[in-house]
């Protein structure tokens, strides 16, 4: 907590340098990485964030995760004044309604001048599927498709590859 909070006495240098080291070795040996991130800042983010070249930041139809967005937005232009590569930012919007309840936040989202081009178009809906997912065993990819007897278990799979296909495609 005294690193997040910046009250340590020790510095945060080593451990971000083994870090960045880390990852220069793995992208030697891997295609894709993902490194998910509390959404909390502290040194482990801000080290991540660094090293990225995406990041992406699901969105969920709340006054919250749009304050979070502002916040991401705000920081990867504020790394990228100091020369440091910055990454691109996606925004994949989560949990929405099958209704048009959710149209007014995603519709501001993506006409804002900040970050309303990092918007895919594709959209992953309320199902619970996902949340059924959670109570079974292994990792929740693998629980999700392979476990789920729910009906809705195929439009899932559906959404997540095409959120997968736009950002894999936005990547080159």
């Amino acid at each position: 907590m005294y690193l997040v909070l910046g009250k340590s006495e020790k510095s945060t240098k080593p451990m971000e340098t083994r870090f960045h080291l880390f990852i220069e070795r793995a992208e030697k040996k891997y295609d894709l990485i993902f490194i998910d991130c509390h959404p909390a800042g502290s040194f482990l983010t801000k080290s991540a964030l660094m090293m990225s070249d995406m990041v992406i930041t699901p969105v969920v139809p709340d006054s919250y995760s749009q304050r979070g967005l502002v916040l991401m937005s705000d920081f990867i232009e504020y790394i990228s004044n100091f020369g440091i590569r910055s990454p691109k930012l996606k925004v994949v919007f989560n949990k929405i309604q099958w209704s048009n309840a959710d149209q007014n936040l995603i519709s501001s989202i993506r006409q804002n001048e900040s970050f309303g081009y990092s918007c895919i178009e594709s959209v992953l809906h309320v199902s619970n599927t996902i949340a059924d997912s959670a109570k079974e065993i292994g990792p929740s990819w693998r629980r999700m498709m392979q476990w789920s007897k729910k009906p809705w278990k195929e439009r899932v799979k559906i959404e997540l590859n095409k959120i997968f296909e736009e950002l894999f495609e936005s990547s080159n």
